[in-house]
């Protein structure tokens, strides 16, 4: 365990939290009568796939009743806020009262709880969670085959690093690759003159650059578009008649 992940356990240790047992009774006391009580094994799973929360860090174990260990998360109060944000306002203001009780010492601190201290558990739900996350990543590439190598690598790469809690697999760097909006600037024409340019003389092709997912303009969706290299760009130009822009340089992509 190097010194980074041992600071983070020991803040994490030290800061207010509430384990992810201690929130599934309080949402499930607001539930309806007659209505289905919401199972500690589901809202684990829940937690592992949360995009803001790294849930490795929180791992750590708890007893039942008849004194048997299993696993749960000891979340801090960002994270429990993220996990019961869907909930009814009632769940929402138990868990902040809670949270802000203990931050003040109006309520005992809880018992000594062991956080990641079974290197074997924790290592099985991290390669659980990189697991499940490739498979995330197969599905968006077989859906979007026009992705090119380096957009797939990408994709792989930020669901791959949050399934681990941390970068194991770096982004791909790659020439710098600009939007049709972008390159209408460049010219002084329209993101869909580019477009019908590009679609007449078949330059949507690895040779001028890539498909990459760019956040929709109308919703929250990552949707497959057309990113042009220095040299469909240039080739635009060429056909606009206009003078080449100098390419741009190189850096890394980070999709958002």
């Amino acid at each position: 365990m190097n010194d980074r992940v041992k600071h983070e356990l020991l803040l994490a240790a030290e800061a207010p939290t509430m384990s992810s047992v201690e929130l599934v009774d309080v949402i499930n006391e607001d539930r309806e009568p007659g209505s289905a009580e919401l199972r500690h094994d589901n809202f684990m799973a829940k937690i592992e796939k949360h995009p803001g929360i790294q849930s490795p860090k929180f791992l750590g174990d708890y007893k039942d009743s008849r004194g048997r260990t299993y696993p749960c998360y000891y979340l801090p109060k960002r994270e429990c806020e993220l996990m019961v944000m869907s909930e009814s306002l009632v769940v929402q203001t138990k868990v902040y009262d809670r949270l802000a009780a203990l931050e003040s010492g109006a309520l005992p601190a809880p018992a000594p709880r062991h956080v990641g201290v079974d290197p074997a558990l924790s290592a099985a739900r991290r390669a659980r969670a990189i697991k499940e996350n490739t498979k995330t990543a197969e599905l968006l590439c077989a859906r979007f085959p026009g992705l090119g190598l380096p957009a797939q690598q990408t994709i792989f790469a930020k669901l791959v690093n949050q399934g681990a809690g941390e970068e194991v697999m770096p982004l791909p760097t790659i020439e710098k690759m600009i939007s049709a909006t972008e390159v209408g600037k460049l010219y002084g024409i329209t993101k869909n003159a580019v477009g019908k340019i590009a679609n007449a003389h078949g330059l949507k092709i690895a040779q001028y650059g890539e498909f990459m997912m760019d956040k929709s303009q109308t919703s929250d969706k990552q949707m497959p578009s057309f990113r042009y290299n220095p040299a469909g760009v240039a080739k635009i130009g060429e056909l606009l008649g206009t003078q080449q822009h100098a390419p741009p340089q190189q850096h890394t992509l980070i999709l958002q």
